[in-house]
């Protein structure tokens, strides 16, 4: 079963990572149909709570700079808020308003856009430029619903709460993030492919309180979930190759057995290669790196330590067995043409490592850590592309 579910993972990376998200769509389009109507202080708990964990997951995407999601967020929560205002305001005739016929064409657009958008750090004058563009939109928002009164009710209307023009561009939309999550396979891709599915579906059947509010609700719960996963991964994993991080090593260097070996593995010439290379390039190079080492050794072993360095532990293994195991590697890599889309030549690289073997003098692999350092660094004084043991 776990073969087959990998199997699947490989033609369509999304079903990685569909399970959870899918389940709490599954459960919130089951409650609409199985619950005609919620009591009234269910709903208005539930009302505040989108509120309440809005606002909250917002403090933590600003905290750890997921303007991506943030953004994603933000663009959901001021919807609810006008979508109730509107029901508020006009009653069963807020399906006719300009403000909502707006709102159903500008949302699929704001959240394609946003899905698209890199994680820039919050306090940053890319995110600025975007919160600009974002209060110029809601201004012209703003102009054509109320000043001018004109939506998009010029096309004519679909059986549902939508027009025809917003149910294309929602489908379209949801297409082109499908498509995207599918070849990416990553968390936040995917996740964000089911809370746009539930918003959308919020907005078709915005008429019935349950449903908006229970769509909206798990979109937010749903982005809660990913953004949680991804921060908790992020801080154990290198984001860019998915090895272990150096947090990983601390924290695993606690179960170490008695007798074991490090090796540490280093780029060579690599900050010339950062000023030859772009920097999505130097990434590219980075990830077929850690690829090779790993069709040597296995995940668990190996960590991305440094921008340029990889650690690897080697579990009861002798300072020898591990420097046989390290010049395989580094052979391999020597060995290897690296090819860049870019770029019409293959590109050569060198590593130089170092080995060492804990000692009953260790008090921590720290210490056998700082010796396999040093030991490198005393190499690549006089040669590159060379194990050294310390």
């Amino acid at each position: 079963m776990l073969q087959l579910l990998k199997n699947l993972g490989n033609i369509l990376p999304l079903t990685a990572h569909s399970f959870i998200p899918s389940f709490i769509m599954g459960l919130s389009i089951l409650g609409y149909y199985i619950i005609e109507e919620l009591s009234p202080t269910y709903m208005q708990t539930l009302h505040w709570n989108i509120y309440i964990i809005g606002i909250f997951i917002v403090g933590i995407l600003a905290y750890f700079n997921r303007s991506k999601s943030l953004f994603f967020l933000l663009s959901i929560i001021l919807s609810y808020l006008l979508i109730n205002n509107l029901k508020r305001i006009y009653g069963v005739e807020y399906l006719s308003n300009p403000f909502y016929e707006n709102l159903c064409l500008f949302l699929p657009l704001n959240l394609l856009f946003f899905y698209f958008l890199p994680n820039f750090k919050f306090l940053s004058k890319e995110n600025l430029y975007v919160l600009i563009g974002f209060l110029i939109e809601l201004t012209i928002f703003e102009q054509f619903s109320h000043t001018y009164s004109l939506g998009w009710n010029y096309i004519a209307s679909s059986p549902l709460t939508y027009t025809h023009l917003s149910l294309l561009v929602s489908l379209l939309g949801g297409m082109i993030i499908l498509f995207k999550a599918s070849k990416s396979g990553k968390i936040i891709p995917s996740y964000l492919l089911f809370a746009y599915i539930e918003v959308m579906f919020g907005l078709i059947y915005s008429d019935v309180p349950s449903a908006l509010t229970m769509s909206f609700f798990a979109a937010i719960i749903t982005l809660l979930i990913a953004n949680s996963y991804e921060i908790y991964y992020a801080t154990y994993h290198d984001p860019l190759t998915g090895l272990l991080s150096r947090n990983s090593f601390i924290l695993n260097s606690k179960h170490f057995p008695m007798k074991y070996s490090i090796g540490i593995i280093c780029v060579d010439d690599y900050a010339r290669l950062k000023k030859i290379f772009r920097k999505h390039e130097i990434k590219d190079l980075i990830e077929m790196i850690s690829s090779q080492i790993l069709e040597l050794e296995s995940e668990e072993n190996v960590y991305r330590y440094d921008e340029d360095e990889f650690v690897v532990l080697w579990k009861s293994e002798t300072k020898d067995e591990a420097f046989q195991k390290m010049e395989n590697i580094r052979r391999k890599i020597a060995a290897a043409e690296f090819i860049l889309s870019q770029r019409k030549k293959p590109i050569k690289l060198t590593i130089s490592a170092g080995i060492s073997e804990k000692k009953r003098s260790d008090g921590t692999s720290f210490d056998v850590l700082v010796r396999t350092k040093k030991a490198l660094e005393q190499t690549n004084k006089f040669s590159q592309n060379i194990t050294s043991q310390a």
